[in-house]
């Protein structure tokens, strides 16, 4: 019946629906204790790969007023450069890692592991906390934003 075949052709142990729910929890938790490293009197952002992280993030986090954003689809709006970014977690595919160009941007870069369910579609996620920019992070992000928004009126 092909309940178990997944966009991309291959077929796994469960139903894509279900392997993408699996590890947010995880994922939501990983990110709470990144945050609570953070220095509490400054900005701390969260910036995932995808809409699905971010949201997964901001529904299962049991930390008070944490909002995880991400480059993709409409969180680009909902980004808030009002206050200088001076840490952030990275949400990052296994694929995708964390690049030294953006280890290099902070003072200190600290990894909090990855989504360890092999059953789970985001098996490997990574959460990395970078501490102390070193650099204006809201100059940055708001070049990217625009350039994303551009992407989207096309």
């Amino acid at each position: 019946m092909g309940l178990t075949r997944w966009e991309d052709g291959e077929t796994y142990d469960l139903p894509q629906d279900f392997a993408d729910m699996l590890g947010w929890k995880e994922l939501a938790e990983k990110v709470d204790l990144a945050y609570s490293k953070a220095p509490k009197n400054e900005y701390t952002v969260i910036i995932c790969d995808n809409y699905g992280q971010a949201g997964a993030i901001n529904f299962y986090s049991k930390t008070k007023g944490l909002q995880a954003v991400t480059m993709n689809a409409d969180y680009v709006n909902w980004i808030d450069l009002s206050k200088p970014i001076k840490h952030v977690i990275l949400v990052r595919e296994s694929d995708d890692g964390i690049s030294e160009r953006e280890k290099s941007l902070f003072e200190k870069s600290e990894p909090f592991g990855s989504i360890s369910n092999p059953n789970s579609r985001e098996f490997g996620t990574l959460v990395h906390l970078l501490i102390g920019a070193k650099t204006d992070v809201n100059e940055i992000l708001a070049g990217e934003i625009e350039e994303k928004r551009a992407e989207l009126r096309e």
